[in-house]
């Protein structure tokens, strides 16, 4: 009976580690390898020096969701390459009910990140001197709570490196309507800019291997039970 209940736990163990190594995507738009904007909070841009801009996406999600991981696609204008160091921070908000912006007043999740995970993706963007394409992922510190059918706004920027020039990565259009938010020196409030979307995903676990060992062990207990009062009788 011991023998047989090792194997399960480790049958059950197993199922977890492939569970939380695995993730779904409940919302993506794709790079496009074709441009994109700055978000940074202190860049050389068209030779202005300490220029700043934000730039947020928004995005609804048919379903309730815990939000564990985001993905994003970016590209760096006039350092090319990646710094070595660099603070990412991310921010999700809630939309202003005046124009559906995002609210500074409802900063729901806000998180800085020191150095994450970023791979170069081997695609060129198609802007400036054709820099490389690099895939970020990050993972959550916590779960964010999506409702369903509620706009939300994602925020992506880069803190405070005159040194690179970072620019979120522009999406495939998927309707004419699809509209971006950005705020810059210029500009300091949140307005639309037109006709583009940013490339995102949004990504939640799939459902781990708790339930299979919980199962599993029932299972087990229920089935020693059962053949020691089949050997009683």
């Amino acid at each position: 009976m011991r023998n047989g209940f090792l194997q399960v736990l480790i049958a059950a163990w197993f199922a977890v580690g492939a569970g939380q190594a695995s993730a779904d995507i409940v919302f993506e738009q794709v790079p496009n390898q074709r441009g994109g904007f700055i978000s940074d909070t202190d860049a050389l841009y068209f030779g202005q020096e300490h220029y700043w801009e934000r730039m947020a996406d928004d995005f609804q999600l048919g379903d309730a969701a815990q939000l564990t991981s985001v993905v994003f696609w970016g590209f760096f204008y006039d350092s090319y390459y990646a710094p070595g160091n660099e603070s990412i921070q991310l921010r999700f908000l809630g939309a202003r009910k005046s124009d559906e912006l995002p609210d500074e007043n409802a900063v729901l999740y806000s998180e800085t990140f020191q150095n994450p995970s970023r791979q170069t993706t081997g695609e060129i963007v198609l802007a400036g001197p054709g820099p490389p394409e690099y895939k970020y992922t990050i993972d959550l510190a916590a779960p964010f709570s999506v409702s369903a059918n509620t706009k939300y706004w994602l925020e992506v920027v880069q803190l405070g490196d005159p040194e690179s020039d970072f620019a979120w990565e522009s999406a495939r259009l998927f309707s004419p309507g699809q509209r971006v938010a950005f705020n810059n020196q210029l500009q300091p409030n949140w307005a639309y800019s037109n006709g583009s979307n940013l490339a995102f995903q949004l990504v939640i676990p799939e459902p781990n291997g708790i339930g299979i060992i919980a199962f599993s062990l029932l299972f087990h207990r229920r089935r020693g039970r059962h053949g020691a009062r089949a050997r009683s009788g």
